[in-house]
């Protein structure tokens, strides 16, 4: 779901600027300062409904908040959607804030400077500029599309590679890339853009000429688009050739798999595992593309389960091709495994309450319990010290692991979700660690409500952080909805949603909190070619 973090600074985490409210499961909670309510929200939500609340619940309280903090503080709303899409690569949230931003009423009929400067960096992929116009149309259907968002989206196609328009020129919602170059009218700033221009508009376009505008995917692309058949296929120019298009033009079949699975990114190799051994004939697979996907920046364990979950399932006749992908992904895992920071001396706590086999999106087959589960088998795998407390209405300690056992066989010994919510009794035995522990990681959907010896959550967090004085709280909430169990405070740090970056937010505390680094966050402005 999502994905934060933050660290203390007097501004937004001090107790007096807690609130103490009611959760949405009736136990003792507490408010979140606006933008950092804004931030969590958003981290962990995918537009759509999850279990305690819908998502016309969520998105009008993000609509709210964005109307609110957006009046005063336009920049905090651009760079909280920069961050999302560039940092936590989040797209439907922030071109959702985007959209807002362009039409926030406190700013109709005037200069929107910062929507020109950062809507280009929020739209990162070539299909986003026709989102953030639908989602403009959705949020303000009455409303006229203001000139700022078409100066932002403007800037963005002059930035459009041949390869990006190859893939997503024929892709058409409510919005096409074609209707979105007829309305906002960009004016090209080089000679590429002004001929990929008009091959979307107009389809008008030679081998030769790309060429000659220096567009050489361009024209490979158009090379094979106009092959009759597989075997006229250059197979020694592919450049800008996309699998999808391949299997589009010369259909489903073994042959076709074969080659689409040469031009595969790795990662999409790995989502399409099914297809390539039910499909591929025999395909022999690449076992390095599999193994390198693990080596990716900042890809995490959790990127591979869904892959695993196929290859499981089509292990029954256990063929050559099975086992091969079977190892090359438990490979890949543990290679992953590497992007996770060392904790230290940790203490991970994870909810497995009912609530937590709500689906982190409904695209994915991964709950709550999966993401929790997986963050804390690599953490404790990477930390100097780690135990693993799982808790519902009572907890226990995860027993009979090691650190250089295999992810998954860590997973494996932790227990499915059921029952209620009771962070105190995970503190409780997390007591019993405290002279071996500098953290707290808690892995939750939040909503505690259950009292212990110490009271609510909040209480035996309180306890434990007095029986030490160098002991901090990190709060991984993978499904906000805008409280918290816990108070603000500078030794409990309150993150949102998950992501291959969660770790690195928390890695970094210590240099600001979740709104602190939101605030310091810039585009990554490259001097153009």
């Amino acid at each position: 779901m999502a994905k934060h973090n933050t660290k203390a600074v007097s501004k937004f985490n001090t107790s007096a600027n807690t609130e103490v409210i009611t959760n949405l499961a009736g136990g003792k909670g507490f408010a979140y300062p606006p933008e950092l309510e804004l931030a969590l929200r958003c981290t962990s939500n995918f537009m759509e409904d999850n279990y305690y609340a819908s998502n016309s619940q969520i998105t009008t309280k993000i609509k709210e908040l964005v109307h609110q903090i957006g009046e005063k503080d336009p920049v905090y709303v651009m760079k909280l959607a920069g961050w999302l899409r560039n940092e936590m690569n989040m797209r439907s949230v922030s071109i959702y804030l985007l959209a807002l931003m362009a039409g926030h009423p406190a700013y109709k009929g005037k200069e929107k400077p910062w929507l020109i400067s950062y809507g280009p960096y929020i739209m990162i992929r070539a299909d986003e500029p026709a989102e953030a116009l639908a989602a403009f149309n959705t949020a303000y259907p009455k409303e006229k599309v203001p000139q700022a968002l078409y100066k932002a989206i403007s800037e963005r196609l002059n930035k459009l590679s041949a390869y990006e328009a190859i893939k997503y020129r024929g892709q058409s919602r409510n919005w096409s890339l074609k209707d979105v170059i007829r309305v906002v009218h960009p004016k090209p700033k080089t000679t590429g853009a002004d001929y990929l221009f008009n091959w979307i508009v107009n389809d008008e376009a030679t081998i030769d000429v790309a060429k000659e505008a220096g567009l050489t995917q361009l024209a490979s692309y158009l090379s094979i688009n106009q092959a009759a058949n597989l075997d006229e296929v250059d197979m020694s120019s592919l450049d800008g050739v996309t699998w999808e298009l391949l299997l589009s033009k010369f259909g489903n079949k073994p042959e076709v798999w074969k080659i689409a699975s040469k031009v595969m990114p790795s990662m999409a190799y790995i989502r399409n595992l099914r297809n390539l051994i039910e499909k591929g004939d025999g395909l022999e697979l690449d076992y390095d593309k599999i193994v390198n996907a693990g080596k990716g920046k900042r890809i995490l364990p959790f990127r591979f389960l869904t892959a695993k979950q196929v290859i499981d399932n089509l292990g029954r006749d256990m063929s050559l091709q099975v086992k091969d992908a079977k190892k090359a992904l438990e490979e890949a895992i543990e290679l992953s495994v590497a992007n996770v920071p060392n904790l230290g001396n940790v203490a991970i706590l994870i909810d497995h309450s009912g609530s937590m086999t709500d689906k982190v999106s409904s695209k994915s087959d991964m709950d709550c319990s999966d993401v929790a589960k997986i963050f804390a088998a690599a953490a404790f795998k990477r930390a100097d010290n780690a135990v693993i407390i799982e808790y519902n209405d009572q907890s226990n300690v995860v027993s009979g692991i090691e650190k250089d056992d295999r992810l998954f066989s860590i997973v494996d010994k932790m227990q499915k979700p059921c029952g209620g919510t009771s962070l105190p009794v995970a503190v409780d035995k997390a007591m019993n660690y405290i002279n071996e522990i500098d953290m707290i990681y808690i892995l939750t959907d939040e909503q505690s409500w259950m009292k212990d010896r110490w009271g609510y959550g909040s209480d035996a967090i309180g306890n434990i952080l007095g029986k030490k004085g160098s002991l901090k709280v990190v709060n991984h909430n993978l499904a906000s909805y805008g409280t918290s169990d816990l108070p603000q405070d500078k030794r409990i740090l309150g993150i949102g949603g998950w992501s291959d970056q969660i770790f690195s937010v928390v890695d970094a505390w210590g240099k600001g909190n979740m709104v602190g680094t939101i605030q310091n966050w810039q585009p990554d402005i490259r001097d153009e070619d």
